[in-house]
């Protein structure tokens, strides 16, 4: 992270495994509290699987990292404007999954909903909305 005054870095993020992602798109939750980074598909992550971690930006190291959510690369995150705890992802494996950070550390339970495009493309989240207590997405396919 860079202080956007002085340019410097104020903070450096890794994930355990020495590091060995490689980022594609990332979100801040409202509260400016936890950072949310998806990562392109990586042969040293077990299975193979794209992963989105979580880090308190305090913290060096993540909070949580979730493996099974995409089986490519994450193409976007994005947290809810002003529910800090829910947060989207979008992948070129055509899955759109609405998660609950309040879920975790039970990785299987952070998964609230999962959207299928049915087709190999590049999902842009565009809204994620709170509804009735349950999230969910709008896509924009381009």
């Amino acid at each position: 992270m860079w202080d956007i005054r002085t340019g410097d870095v104020v903070q450096r993020y890794s994930v355990g495994n020495g590091g060995q992602i490689a980022p594609s798109c990332c979100d801040i939750n409202c509260s400016d509290q936890v950072i949310c980074v998806g990562s392109n598909l990586v042969n040293n992550v077990d299975d193979k699987d794209a992963i989105v971690a979580l880090w308190d930006v305090r913290a060096t190291e993540p909070s949580a990292v979730i493996t099974e959510a995409h089986s490519d690369d994450v193409t976007e995150v994005r947290f809810h404007p002003a529910r800090g705890n829910v947060f989207a992802t979008g992948s070129t494996d055509g899955l759109v999954n609405i998660c609950d950070m309040a879920q975790l550390p039970d990785e299987d339970e952070v998964i609230l909903h999962t959207l299928n495009s049915g087709r190999h493309m590049c999902c842009t989240l565009a809204t994620v909305c709170h509804c009735e207590s349950r999230a969910f997405s709008g896509m924009l396919h381009g």
